[in-house]
């Protein structure tokens, strides 16, 4: 058989499924990679070298347990463009991507409901997930704005999203492990988190993520006082990523602008890398 290749994308938090009755997502143009070639044997390679393995091995699992197949003698290449534990959907985009390549190599014709699904529950069952992440998964496989009833575990709405901005990931070196995050959550202000909800269903975006972040951020990051110095920046928002530490930034396409937030971050801030990205708006090609 031919090579199997599928590029998935990455995403940013807009709604924080954790502790919430909903959440949400937004597709950037950050795509993580997966090649499926013949092997004599079967072969998982990760990169980053950081990456977990287990979450291969554990949609290879529920496949074979769904489907009845067998998977062997093929070599899997996961090829990661962002560090994992850092709420930067790398699982999420991963396990999306692995699915949707393992169902085109073994012709299960799986839908995309049943990808993300495949790719919430691989989450949850080795735990580098919370709530499994639906919103993250649609909006990485998809593209475009993902909105998650929590407690139903499904979709509720699929769009594209009218936002051009460009975006700044801030990228720490330490992780926050998911069973840190739940320890840290267990006073969190629900009303913060009401307001981000009402302010999404009116399409204020900007204004959902500032509160999604003000509900969260001060309890999973360090240093909560770096929203307010890069906020008083020139940018539309400064948002917590996932359980963080990771921090994104939208800001108007304005390379001059783009730049002097970039310097100023590096120079106050140079424990975060930076890498550039932009809004992925829905690919129609999932509904075709």
């Amino acid at each position: 058989m031919n090579q199997i290749q599928v590029k998935v994308g990455s995403a940013i938090t807009v709604l924080n499924g954790i502790s919430a009755e909903y959440s949400s997502a937004i597709g950037i143009e950050i795509f993580n990679t997966i090649i499926i070639n013949e092997a004599s044997k079967l072969i998982v390679n990760c990169y980053p070298e950081e990456a977990d393995d287990r979450l291969v091995y554990e949609c290879i699992r529920l496949l074979e347990k769904d489907y009845s197949i067998h998977v062997s003698n093929i070599e899997i290449q996961t090829k990661g463009s962002l560090p994992p534990q850092r709420g930067l959907k790398t699982s999420s985009s991963i396990s999306c991507g692995l699915i949707t390549a393992l169902s085109r190599y073994y012709n299960l014709n799986l839908n995309i409901n049943q990808i993300v699904e495949y790719s919430a529950i691989a989450s949850q069952n080795i735990e580098i997930s919370v709530t499994g992440a639906l919103d993250d998964a649609y909006a990485c496989l998809t593209g475009g704005l993902s909105y998650v009833d929590v407690n139903k575990v499904e979709l509720i709405r699929l769009d594209h999203i009218n936002l051009d901005h460009h975006v700044l990931l801030l990228i720490p070196n330490e992780s926050n492990p998911k069973k840190y995050i739940k320890n840290k959550l267990t006073s969190i202000d629900t009303r913060l988190i009401r307001y981000a909800n009402e302010e999404f269903n009116k399409s204020n975006y900007i204004e959902a993520i500032k509160l999604n972040t003000l509900a969260y951020g001060p309890h999973l990051l360090e240093n909560f006082n770096i929203i307010e110095i890069l906020s008083n920046l020139n940018v539309k928002v400064v948002g917590l990523n996932g359980g963080g530490p990771s921090l994104f930034i939208l800001i108007e396409n304005d390379r001059i602008v783009i730049n002097e937030i970039k310097l100023f971050i590096k120079t106050n801030f140079p424990m975060y890398s930076l890498i550039d990205s932009k809004i992925r708006d829905l690919q129609e090609e999932w509904y075709k």
